[in-house]
């Protein structure tokens, strides 16, 4: 026989005894089940920092100044919630098309 059988004859076993091969399975559905329940979720934990990113895309052609009013009365309308502590605004030129 070849190496290559040789290597692979310990495969017939599951072949022969199906029992065997259904315990098998049976148990790595259960091992799993039981990790899942054991392990985290993520890679990183859960991290609440508290902010909001809005962000506004004003149609083409509207001034920089009609922009910063529409954004102030966004400022307006977030500032009423009592748990808002703060509001900032960055503006962002990087995609305008000349």
């Amino acid at each position: 026989m070849s190496d290559s059988v040789n290597r692979l004859r310990w495969l017939t076993r599951f072949f022969n005894k199906p029992i065997i091969a259904m315990m098998l399975v049976v148990g790595l559905i259960s091992s799993a089940y039981w990790a899942s329940d054991k392990l985290e979720t993520g890679f990183l934990p859960e991290l609440d920092e508290g902010t909001i990113v809005l962000d506004y895309i004003s149609p083409a052609g509207t001034s920089l100044e009609e922009t910063d009013a529409i954004c102030k009365e966004i400022e307006k309308i977030v500032e009423v919630h009592p748990d808002v502590n703060r509001t900032q605004k960055n503006g962002n030129l990087e995609d305008v098309q000349e």
